[in-house]
C-alpha cells in the first residue's frame, strides 16, 4: 500500500470539513467531528512546518473552530446543569434558557462562516504557505521517525518537565 502525500490528507481533511458545513443541524456530534478534524489537520500542518509555527492554519478555519467550540462548551454546560439537578426533579431553567440563548447566537455565528467555506481557496492557501520540500511523505516519515526516537530517549530518562516537553 502507498503511503498517502500530505497534501492529500489536508484535502481530505478539508473535504470532511466541507461536508460538515453542509449540514442543517448544528449537533454535540458534528460540533465534536469538526474539531476533531481541525485538529488533526493543525497537527499534520504544525508537523510539516515545524513546531516553530503557532499560526499555521487561515484565520477563518480558526474562528470556526473557536466558534464551534463555544457552542460545544454552552450546550455540554447545559447537559451537566440538568444531569446535576436530576435528583431534585428541578433545575434552573430560567438559566439554561439564557445558556441555549447564547448558544443560538453562537449557531447563527457558525452558519454564516458554513456559507463562507471555500474548500478549494483554504486547501490553497494551505498547501501554498507549507515549503514545496514539506509536502512529501519522505517528510512526513522522518518526522516520524524523529519522534519515535524522542518516545524511545523519554522512556530510558528520569520524568521531568523538560524531558516530557522534549518529545514535542
Amino acid at each position: 500500500m502507498k503511503p498517502r502525500q500530505p497534501k492529500d490528507i489536508i484535502k481530505k481533511e478539508l473535504a470532511i470539513i466541507d461536508k460538515l458545513t453542509g449540514k442543517k443541524k448544528i449537533d454535540n456530534e458534528l460540533l465534536h467531528k469538526l474539531r476533531t478534524t481541525y485538529k488533526k489537520l493543525r497537527a499534520l500542518v504544525r508537523m510539516q512546518l515545524g513546531m516553530g509555527n503557532a499560526k499555521v492554519l487561515p484565520a477563518f478555519l480558526n474562528k470556526l473552530y473557536k466558534t464551534a467550540g463555544n457552542i460545544r462548551d454552552l450546550l455540554l454546560h447545559v447537559e451537566y446543569i440538568k444531569e446535576a439537578t436530576r435528583e431534585k426533579n428541578s433545575y434552573p431553567k430560567a438559566y439554561i434558557k439564557t445558556i441555549k440563548k447564547e448558544a443560538a447566537k453562537h449557531k447563527k455565528k457558525l452558519k454564516a462562516h458554513f456559507k463562507d467555506f471555500d474548500k478549494k481557496g483554504l486547501s490553497k492557501e494551505i498547501l501554498d504557505a507549507l515549503p514545496k520540500e514539506a509536502t512529501g511523505t519522505k517528510d512526513l516519515l522522518r518526522w516520524q521517525r524523529q519522534q519515535y526516537v524522542a518516545i524511545k530517549k523519554l522512556a530510558v530518562k528520569a520524568h521531568t518537565d523538560k524531558t516530557i516537553h522534549d518529545i514535542r
